[in-house]
């Protein structure tokens, strides 16, 4: 009886032999303002540089992951412009003090023209799409540390 059996037939019972694979769910947050990131942003200033072929560029972060960084700027930097980033991140080690330099490379993502006490700025996203794997490093472990003191600070509050 094997003749009786099509192409398609085959296909289809090929089909149902193969395990189901479906795309994970993204879990939904209780609350709709929560961050959903998969790096975490830490509230923080940190100074920053941002060179183009055009202008450099410096300010602060406004909050920063291992994935990004929010910042303001004073020119307009339109969505896919690329960036060369340097940011100062401070280090505690044997209770020494010192600053890493981190350079990096970043597409911009986001932009926001926000104006306040008549003076015209732009909230800019950055993505960082090019990072040395020990600077990263670096900058998770700051960020770890700066979590885990904000949430010390929650508790003792």
């Amino acid at each position: 009886m094997s003749r009786g059996i099509t192409a398609t037939t085959t296909i289809f019972a090929a089909k149902a032999v193969l395990p189901a694979t479906r795309k994970k769910k993204r879990k939904k947050p209780n609350n709709p303002m929560e961050d959903r990131r998969r790096s975490p942003r830490i509230v923080t200033s940190l100074p920053l540089k941002l060179t183009d072929n055009e202008y450099d560029i410096l300010t602060e972060t406004k909050n920063i992951s291992a994935s990004g960084v929010y910042c303001s700027v004073d020119k307009p930097i339109e969505p896919m412009t690329k960036l060369n980033i340097i940011i100062l991140v401070p280090q505690k080690k044997a209770n020494k003090k010192s600053v890493k330099k981190i350079n990096c490379m970043g597409v911009v993502v986001r932009k926001e023209y926000v104006k306040t006490n008549g003076h015209h700025a732009y909230h800019i996203g950055i993505f960082f799409n090019d990072m040395d794997e020990r600077d990263r490093k670096i900058l998770i472990s700051y960020l770890h540390l700066e979590n885990n003191s904000h949430a010390n600070l929650k508790n003792n509050a």
